[in-house]
């Protein structure tokens, strides 16, 4: 539960936040991977 964990909750954020820089980078970098 988000109320009960916020470390869990703020870890999940920071792993959407991760994921969304790297695919970016990935498709600035390398295109044809898309």
């Amino acid at each position: 539960d988000e109320e009960r964990d916020p470390l869990l909750h703020s870890f999940g954020h920071l792993k959407e936040v991760l994921n969304s820089i790297t695919e970016t980078g990935i498709f600035l970098c390398c295109p044809g991977w898309s």
